[in-house]
């Protein structure tokens, strides 16, 4: 599965000051993605257009500026918030003997990484901030941000993730696909 990294920033970055896939942390070479790219200028276009799609009307986009809407923690995790409690449920029936892995349970290993994942998708969009040179999934990145700032977009890199393919996200999307009602 293809994804998609964005560099953000709350100055504007020059083309020559873009990160590069050489900017990415190694941790993330071994855990998430089994290779990454650089995109050329008509692929970075696109993927920020995909990004202002995923965002629906919670941005305001103005060239390389973002902006996300003050209301924007509260309307953009609505969605995977019902997982994240379904998860949560699951788990909270748990025994001590399957969590001490006396008892098989895959259902309990399952509801574990749907906690994990419903919260901030390791496969899913990434932001490389670069004011911190940290690399983030998307939504851990936008539940710590100061929405109320601008941000500034850099580079856009493509990766393609280790994800097991009987892995189910339900907070990745697609182009065009919105994850906001």
């Amino acid at each position: 599965m293809h994804s998609t990294i964005y560099e953000f920033s709350e100055q504007p970055i020059s083309e020559s000051r873009r990160a590069t896939i050489d900017s990415l942390p190694e941790w993330f070479f071994q855990t998430v993605a089994d290779s990454a790219a650089d995109t050329d200028e008509i692929t970075r276009a696109v993927q920020i257009r995909c990004l202002e799609q995923h965002f629906g009307d919670l941005c305001i986009r103005d060239g390389d500026q973002l902006r996300l809407v003050h209301d924007f923690k509260a309307r953009y995790f609505r969605n995977s918030y019902p997982y994240f409690m379904a998860a949560v449920r699951a788990l909270a029936k748990a025994s001590y003997d399957m969590f001490s892995g006396i008892m098989p349970a895959p259902a309990f290993h399952a509801a574990l990484n749907s906690v994990t994942e419903s919260y901030a998708d390791r496969f899913g969009f990434y932001v490389y901030d670069s004011d911190h040179a940290e690399l983030l999934p998307m939504d851990a990145w936008l539940r710590t941000a100061d929405l109320s700032k601008p941000y500034y977009m850099g580079s856009v890199m493509d990766y393609h993730s280790r994800m097991n393919l009987n892995y189910n996200s339900v907070t990745s999307h697609s182009c065009g696909e919105s994850s906001v009602s």
